[in-house]
């Protein structure tokens, strides 16, 4: 971004006479593309850090990304960049349709996040469906949203015993033997 503004802007400005249309256009672009890049590049900082901080791997969490950040970037082109490039409309008109278009897809394709059946929405059943984490936080998703506690699954006995779910947590330091507990 910091790269492209003196490059595009001011050849814009002087192209199109300055015209506002055009120029908040190109300003608009050179931003939605910044915060697009953003979500979806797997050496975007934020992108790392998200990854790390969420224990999750880096390719993986950028995959989720991107399909939420390709149908923000489709509703920018048709209904915003090219309708206003070629004079098809005002850019408010753009940004208004836009708004439209995201509140719709939202209201009609996306699930809720507290599910009551534990449904996803359908870009994530077609980028991860066959996830075990995901089936697994569906579910979790779904006692969630009707009330239930997550920690039910020890008590009922269905879980694994908790010694078991200490094997498969890693221990950051070996034990220590009886001469270094003798030392302590």
């Amino acid at each position: 971004m910091a790269i492209l503004y003196p490059l595009i802007l001011v050849p814009t400005y002087e192209v199109s006479d300055g015209d506002p249309e055009i120029f908040y256009a190109t300003v608009s672009a050179v931003l939605g593309g910044a915060v697009a890049g953003d979500h979806m590049s797997p050496i975007s900082d934020t992108t790392v850090l998200t990854s790390l901080a969420c224990d999750v791997n880096l390719m993986k969490h950028v995959n989720t990304q991107a399909p939420y950040v390709f149908w923000v970037v489709i509703f920018s082109i048709l209904l915003g960049y090219l309708p206003v490039g070629y004079s098809g409309y005002p850019n408010i008109v753009g940004i208004l349709l836009g708004w439209v278009a995201c509140a719709l897809f939202v209201y009609f394709v996306c699930a809720p996040v507290l599910s009551p059946t534990g449904h996803w929405d359908v870009v994530t059943k077609l980028t991860c469906g066959r996830s075990e984490t995901l089936q697994d936080l569906a579910a979790d998703c779904a006692k969630k949203a009707n009330g239930e506690s997550l920690d039910e699954k020890v008590r009922d006995g269905s879980a694994d015993s908790e010694e078991s779910l200490k094997k498969e947590i890693p221990e950051s330091s070996p034990p220590m033997n009886e001469d270094e507990e003798q030392a302590v």
